[in-house]
């Protein structure tokens, strides 16, 4: 009888705490590789979300920057007002008082004077792109590290600014912008504005 209890062997306290050990690294092991595809999947998310971000937002400036200096009726003197390095403002007569009706002669109503620039719109110490037509900043884009604009003639040649971010010739000879937007994980978006409307 007390040779049957020799043959009935379990396992040892050292045989436990190897096999725990083992469990314990292939654990940590898989816990870690969720952890970095995890991380990666954010990381895509968030890169995707900029992209459209700045997509978005520059799809807003193209369009109406098109516009600056629309005057139909050469009456309401719509043209750029301040071009800057990193902050435009322009006018356009597309409108009259009421929305759908046809230009008015004047650049006044809403939506005719448009400012873009880069303010901290909701205080988080982050960058945001921002319209203004007279009522206040409309948020366009969150989170944009820069926004420069560089201003051509209508021979494509760079117009200078003076080092303080204006322009150093006459604002009338701006045939052409090319607008940069950076975003967060170092994406960028770029496009060149044909003023179609400006030296008419």
């Amino acid at each position: 009888m007390i040779s049957e209890m020799k043959d009935n062997k379990g396992f040892t306290l050292i045989e436990l705490l190897v096999a725990m050990a083992i469990g314990s690294i292939v654990m940590a092991a898989i816990y870690m590789t969720f952890r970095s595809q995890q991380q990666s999947y954010l990381v895509q998310e968030e890169v995707a979300a900029m992209q459209q971000n700045l997509r978005a937002a520059m799809y807003y400036i193209e369009k109406e920057l098109k516009t600056a200096g629309c005057d139909p009726d050469f009456t309401a003197d719509a043209a750029l007002i301040t071009a800057n390095a990193n902050s435009i403002n322009f006018t356009r007569d597309i409108r009259g008082a009421a929305v759908g009706s046809h230009p008015d002669g004047d650049a006044d109503d809403p939506d005719e004077n448009i400012t873009y620039s880069l303010v901290d719109a909701d205080g988080d110490g982050d960058m945001d792109l921002v319209r203004d037509s007279g009522g206040g900043n409309i948020l366009i884009a969150e989170n944009i590290n820069s926004l420069s604009f560089v201003y051509r003639d209508g021979a494509g040649n760079v117009l200078d600014d003076d080092g303080g971010g204006n322009v150093n010739i006459s604002i009338p000879q701006i045939r052409s912008i090319d607008v940069s937007l950076a975003g967060t994980h170092n994406k960028t978006l770029a496009t060149r504005i044909l003023c179609r409307n400006l030296g008419i």
